[in-house]
């Protein structure tokens, strides 16, 4: 830094900390083990609910499982609703359904036999079989129970699902077989839309696609085959045909395949549940699927959240509109999933769209891997908005030039506290030897270093413990899940009402999971162990579990906002710390009251118990900050 920078911090006087080791032997590199991964499974809690649980893996993984969802003496009936059709010859060959679009605009929709691709009967429900065949009152039921369903998923997605399912009995012989596919690709369904199809089937688009398995319930793929192979992002999972068990999945994201049973048949329900261009709102608040958005995104179900965002546009014509849409989907790219590359393009469009927008601007000023494009972006951001802190933060930030941080950085601390706060935080990370072109990484992106950073020291030893106070819906959480190695120990506290006390401009109370659909009964990872309460009656009969247990204290979370709550989980755990233990802070910096809250307890933790850290990882736009233990009453 230049000189004068430099005795501009001295002039600032900064709080001062304990002495920074400048250098700590790096532990020896290895390779990450295999992460834990979010829970597919969930089980009916009475007969044909699906638990709030299993939606919100629905809508954040694209599938869920739920076991027990259809009795067994229903699935019997079903079953012998399908021998009496079968007997009947009411089955015909499964065929596989193709579209196509040609140069000129039109459209082939076409069925055929393909037995290299797939083996299997069907017996169409809908429209409904020969009512003197069969258990006509199982279908009857069946056709009341998806009906319920079908509302379920309307509440909880936003999409305007029509009451004409797709609904068939699939049957697949000894041997039988689908090959890995896709229910409906999203691409043709985008060019029949472009090429302006008017038929009614042509403006429709599976959205859900549902299995109610009618086999045995002790029915193993492991054992017997048959399995439903799916494909979750890079995740492959095994999902055997038991008797009862529901499986929901997006049809047009989900690639699947079913494999061979050599011993068995099996059999299933199988319905697609749709929707239809012309029942979209067109404007966005008024869309149920935006509201549906905002709430997955609320909860922390961004990639969720993301393609239902992305989806609103399909219907929208208003530039403004559009443009704060392609915001949303921006935000959910950049803060909530780490992609850099989607954030940067949504913006560009929504800069497009909307070029007098400083907002957008600075998004892609923010985003952008490109120096010429941020430093542009960012200059046209701040001559739309010359008063917006947050901009010049960012400008002071990135920038390599030393006397045009200064004079960004004296501008902000000459003006009011809460913008002083942001410059404050810069140069306090300049202080404690952090460049500031590191400070400005996504939320997500935090959460993986700090994994990472406990993973290298401590491996993947399942006496190893990941601990976050202040959990709230559990987004945190299930990114710490998704990282870390899947023997570790997770624990997640929270009083689950709220802040204690009031703090900043949040009345106490803030914060509260109460009779929110994403509460800790429906969102927390399936190994998450839960503490509630208050962390001054949690917090120190988890540290003697700890010690009594013999187990390290490898990653703690603090996201306590308050001083006091910070302060109580700090005094049973910071003595647990020991050298290369990581502690990661959520709200440490550049706020208001920042040297009072968070900082403030864990500097007087530093003190108290005689630790050496650094910091390895920090955002002045997220205000989270991660510090490695390198030493201990000096050693």
């Amino acid at each position: 830094m230049a000189g004068s920078l430099q005795q501009l911090l001295l002039l600032l006087a900064l709080t001062p900390t304990k002495q920074l080791v400048a250098t700590l032997k790096a532990p020896k590199t290895i390779t990450p083990p295999q992460a834990g991964k979010p829970s597919i499974y969930h089980r009916a809690p009475t007969p044909y609910e699906v638990p709030e649980a299993a939606l919100a893996t629905l809508e954040a993984e694209g599938l869920c499982v739920v076991d027990n969802w259809a009795p067994q003496a229903d699935v019997q009936a079903l079953r012998r609703d399908v021998d009496q059709l079968w007997d009947a010859g009411k089955f015909i060959a499964s065929k596989v359904g193709s579209r196509s679009v040609s140069a000129d605009g039109s459209i082939t929709d076409s069925k055929t036999l393909e037995e290299e691709t797939r083996r299997a009967q069907t017996a169409w429900l809908r429209p409904p079989p020969d009512p003197s065949v069969g258990d006509v009152d199982a279908r009857r039921k069946l056709d009341g129970v998806l009906e319920s369903l079908r509302e379920k998923l309307i509440e909880n997605s936003g999409a305007p699902l029509l009451r004409t399912m797709e609904l068939s009995y699939a049957k697949y012989p000894v041997g039988g077989y689908y090959r890995r596919h896709i229910d409906v690709p999203r691409s043709v369904y985008y060019m029949l839309g472009r090429n302006g199809a008017t038929d009614y089937s042509l403006q429709e688009r599976r959205e859900y696609s549902i299995l109610l398995y009618l086999n045995a319930q002790d029915w193993s793929h492991r054992d017997h085959g048959g399995a439903l192979r799916a494909e979750i992002g890079e995740d492959k999972v095994g999902v055997s045909p038991r008797g009862g068990r529901l499986v929901i999945f997006h049809s047009d994201c989900i690639p699947h395949a079913v494999e061979e049973a050599p011993e068995r048949g099996r059999v299933a329900v199988v319905g697609w549940l749709r929707t239809r261009r012309s029942d979209e709102a067109t404007s966005l608040r008024d869309s149920p699927r935006f509201r549906a958005a905002e709430r997955l995104e609320r909860f922390g179900h961004d990639g969720a959240a993301k393609r239902q965002f992305q989806r609103c546009l399909e219907h929208l014509t208003n530039p403004v509109e559009k443009a704060y849409c392609y915001a949303r989907v921006a935000h959910c790219a950049f803060d909530g999933l780490g992609d850099r590359a989607a954030a940067a393009g949504a913006w560009r469009s929504a800069i497009e769209l909307d070029p007098a927008s400083a907002v957008a601007r600075a998004g892609l000023g923010m985003t952008t891997t490109n120096a010429t494009e941020r430093a542009e972006a960012l200059g046209e951001a701040q001559a739309l908005q010359p008063r917006d802190a947050r901009t010049a933060l960012i400008r002071a930030a990135s920038s390599t030039n030393d006397a045009e941080q200064l004079e960004i950085l004296d501008g902000l601390l000459a003006s009011s506290p809460e913008t002083r706060c942001l410059a404050e935080s810069l140069l306090w990370l300049h202080e404690h030897g952090f460049d500031s072109n590191q400070a400005l990484e996504p939320t997500r992106s935090i959460l993986e270093q700090a994994a990472q950073f406990a993973i290298e020291t401590f491996g993947d030893d399942e006496e190893n413990i990941c601990a976050e106070f202040g959990t709230y819906h559990g987004r945190s959480l299930r990114v710490l899940d998704t990282r870390l190695p899947h023997n570790w120990q997770l624990h997640g506290f929270d009083s689950f009402v709220g802040l204690p006390e009031q703090w900043r401009h949040e009345p106490a109370g803030s914060y509260s999971v109460t009779g929110d659909r994403g509460s800790a009964t429906g969102c927390f990872p399936g190994r998450a162990e839960l503490h509630a309460g208050w962390f001054n009656e949690t917090s120190k009969p988890f540290a003697q579990r700890i010690v009594d247990d013999g187990d390290a204290l490898a990653l703690l979370h603090v996201d306590c906002d308050l001083y006091s709550s910070a302060r109580d989980c700090l005094s049973a755990l910071a003595p647990l710390l020991q050298r290369g233990s990581i502690v990661l802070f959520d709200d440490f910096l550049a706020h208001e009251t920042w040297r009072d809250d968070e900082k403030r307890a864990w500097d007087e933790a530093i003190a108290e118990n005689g630790l050496a850290v650094e910091v390895v990882a920090a955002s002045l736009l997220s205000k989270q900050c991660c510090f490695r233990v390198v030493g201990k009453d000096g050693s």
